[in-house]
């Protein structure tokens, strides 16, 4: 099962990750499909009706969570330790980091 995370991830990073938008006419759902498949494999748990758009980065993935009708919208940046619960829609080039810092 490794060497298939990483084979997506690799899928993932030089081919899918660059594929039009999810509304983009004609070739849009494909590139929404194959997305969402290699997501299903490279995060830890991956909703019904997920929707990764076009640019996004989520490093490894390895603890990515996404629940169902949730999407990651265009050029978003996620930490590997993410939670996204069900319902949730990302605007474009949204970042979520998981440090703090002190005052």
């Amino acid at each position: 099962m490794r060497v298939i995370k990483l084979v997506c991830l690799v899928s993932y990073y030089c081919f899918a990750r660059f594929l039009p938008t999810s509304y983009t006419p004609i070739v849009g759902k494909p590139s929404k499909w194959i997305r969402y498949q290699l997501c299903r494999n490279i995060f830890a748990k991956c909703g019904k009706n997920v929707n990764v758009e076009r640019g996004a980065f989520f490093g490894s993935g390895s603890l990515i969570e996404i629940g169902d009708n949730s999407g990651i919208g265009v050029n978003c940046h996620l930490p590997s330790n993410t939670k996204i619960g069900n319902n949730v829609m990302m605007g474009p080039n949204c970042y979520i980091f998981n440090i703090n810092h002190a005052l």
